[in-house]
């Protein structure tokens, strides 16, 4: 990873994360290899998980929790909801007697 310069590694990581190229293509365009290019990306990601994880994502507090969970309420009416899975379809087992109140 040393020896190429951080220049190329950004380029490279670039052209396989915003242009989606794959590595193989990314590796004729800059005449690397292929194992080279993937330990270009996995390094570049690596380092701007380490750098940028806490101010992205950082820790939720009891108060965010708190804010979270009220939001789900007042729009939804979704008591103790901490978060919802985007396009993540989860059957639920309806307890027994339940009627309609749990379908699926």
């Amino acid at each position: 990873m040393l020896s190429i310069n951080l220049q190329t590694n950004s380029i490279t990581f670039l052209s396989g994360i915003l242009l989606q190229e794959s590595f193989r293509t990314i590796s004729f365009s800059f005449r690397l290899g292929h194992s080279t290019v993937q330990n270009i990306v996995q390094y570049m990601c690596k380092s701007i998980i380490k750098h940028l994880k806490h101010e992205v994502l950082p820790t939720p507090t009891r108060t965010t929790w708190s804010q979270i969970v009220n939001y789900f309420w007042d729009m939804w009416n979704s008591p103790n909801c901490i978060g919802a899975i985007d396009g993540k379809h989860v059957k639920v087992l309806a307890p027994p007697n339940s009627g309609s109140k749990f379908f699926n």
